[in-house]
């Protein structure tokens, strides 16, 4: 009688080894989820096969004579060859989401100060499973909590910042402001895009997205809504387009910023010249 040994089969051996991408198998968008799923069962599969190879012979037959009862051990390196396709469920390569426009919208624009707005990301955020981050409203302020003026560049950290399709907006500070709104990257938290000027767009438009700021980033004195806590008709404040776009699709500056396309018409609503009241929110 052969006696056992603890060195696995070579077949078995090449299956524990060879693991495979699962972009050969899968859509890169579902890869991380089906990673997920096999992750659950992938450890108790490897246990099981590696029981099985310290009870196999090095020199065990694989091919049975004709009448001898085949062993089940090809369906157990399948398995092996399936857990180790997906990996572990740890090695999931997609960047964290650090940026989103809001879905909630105000009509006024009255966001009950920094704090507010703050508080409306984290809410959002945390409503898609994204909360365990800081998330800070993209806003401009005269008057901080130091009473005095705040940037919205200088509250949401250096970058990267990406999307919550995993997809780059910005590598930096300077990137994020030297580009252009785009409705295919400026998504809400779930995902959806914003009502614009874009190809195909429901009604009414909303890209009109709530800054105070300059193109730079920096505060644009007179067009905070008092600081983000007025809805009065004799305050006004600076907004972006979401899509870079303006009427007929015009892709020129001013009206291609994402972040200072021009001012909204008053603080009382939000709706006129195409907004909703939206922001934008950024995990530092």
């Amino acid at each position: 009688m052969t006696p056992l040994t603890s060195r696995p089969s070579p077949l078995l051996r090449l299956a524990l080894a060879a693991p495979i991408s699962p972009s050969d198998h899968f859509d890169a968008r579902h890869a991380s989820s089906a990673r997920a799923a096999v992750a659950q069962v992938a450890a108790p599969i490897r246990a099981l096969l590696w029981l099985g190879a310290t009870l196999v012979p090095a020199n065990h037959r694989w091919i049975k004579p004709e009448g001898e009862r085949m062993r089940p051990w090809p369906f157990l390196i399948a398995a092996a060859v399936l857990a180790s396709s997906c990996g572990g469920g740890d090695d999931d390569d997609d960047p964290d989401v650090t940026f989103f426009v809001s879905s909630a919208t105000s009509p006024t624009g009255n966001l009950g100060g920094l704090a507010g707005a703050d508080a409306t990301c984290q809410r959002l955020a945390g409503a898609v499973g994204e909360g365990g981050r800081t998330w800070r409203a993209y806003l401009s302020v005269e008057r901080g909590p130091t009473a005095q003026p705040v940037n919205a560049r200088d509250r949401i950290g250096p970058g990267p910042w990406h999307n919550v399709n995993h997809e780059l907006v910005a590598r930096d500070l300077a990137e994020l402001h030297s580009r252009s709104g785009d409705a295919a990257v400026f998504l809400d938290e779930r995902g959806q895009r914003i009502n614009g000027q874009w190809t195909g767009s429901p009604t009414p438009v909303e890209h009109d997205i709530l800054t105070g700021s300059k193109a730079d980033g920096t505060l644009q004195p007179g067009a905070t809504c008092s600081d983000w806590t007025s809805a009065a008709t004799d305050v006004t404040a600076q907004v972006g387009h979401s899509d870079g776009l303006g009427p007929n699709q015009n892709a020129t500056p001013p009206l291609s910023s994402w972040n200072s396309a021009h001012t909204a018409l008053n603080c009382s609503n939000t709706a006129p010249r195409g907004g909703a009241g939206r922001i934008y929110c950024f995990a530092p």
